[in-house]
């Protein structure tokens, strides 16, 4: 295990998402309320002004279209590729999320608060807490909350192209020292110190099957109930 370890490269790891600032994220909170206020009040003031939603002139209806979009164009262009231009530039944090792991320790680039290096000696595990937006909590081997991890980090991007998350990393750099840690769907998303991990390896197992399983039930029951609607609108 030793040599492994040795031989480990380091490992960068890339957010799934750029960070915003303040600015960035209220525009994506209000994008959508932004488009379905703007429909809605146009289509009165056109209606009072002699001009019913169906006899919209083509250019006007482009027009409206356009500005009831417009804010929800610009955040999801924040968020791809062209968020490097210039104008859309301020809406992204001038420090965006980055890990860097190595056999030695780990090194976080943080929105607000920089580069900070972690040895592992002083890392205990990565631990998830399931609130809105989601995040982690890098925590120490005394307890203490070292640093908070940004939900970009813990979960990779797997909509293009599937990446390594920080777990996932952390665990392939050291398997001598952490073990990954599974949530309800059965995805590596933490990682402990192996001591730390469950002892039962079936317990992972019927966790994941839980979940799989609340999934199924739910969708099943969408399905059933769609399908009465639809017959009973049809008697």
């Amino acid at each position: 295990m030793a040599d492994l370890v040795s031989a480990a490269a380091p490992v960068t790891v890339r957010p799934s998402a750029p960070a915003l600032t303040t600015a960035g994220r209220w525009l994506g909170y209000l994008a959508w309320p932004w488009a379905a206020g703007f429909l809605v009040v146009s289509n009165e003031l056109s209606r009072a002004v002699g001009y019913p939603p169906d006899q919209q002139p083509l250019m006007l209806r482009f027009a409206i279209f356009a500005i009831a979009a417009g804010p929800g164009a610009v955040w999801f262009m924040t968020l791809t590729r062209l968020g490097q231009l210039r104008g859309l530039r301020r809406l992204r944090a001038t420090t965006q999320p980055l890990a860097r792991v190595d056999r030695h320790g780990l090194e976080l680039s943080l929105p607000g608060h920089g580069v900070r290096r972690f040895l592992w000696e002083d890392v205990a595990r990565l631990q998830i807490h399931y609130s809105w937006p989601l995040r982690g909590a890098l925590v120490g081997t005394s307890g203490a909350t070292l640093a908070v991890v940004p939900e970009s980090l813990v979960h990779a991007r797997r909509v293009w192209r599937s990446d390594r998350n920080l777990a996932q990393a952390v665990v392939e750099v050291r398997p001598d020292r952490y073990a990954q840690v599974v949530n309800w769907a059965g995805v590596t998303d933490a990682f402990a110190l192996h001591e730390m991990v469950d002892s039962d390896p079936r317990a992972a197992e019927r966790r994941r099957f839980l979940g799989r399983a609340v999934i199924i039930s739910g969708l099943g029951g969408l399905t059933i109930i769609s399908v009465a609607v639809w017959f009973l609108s049809q008697t």
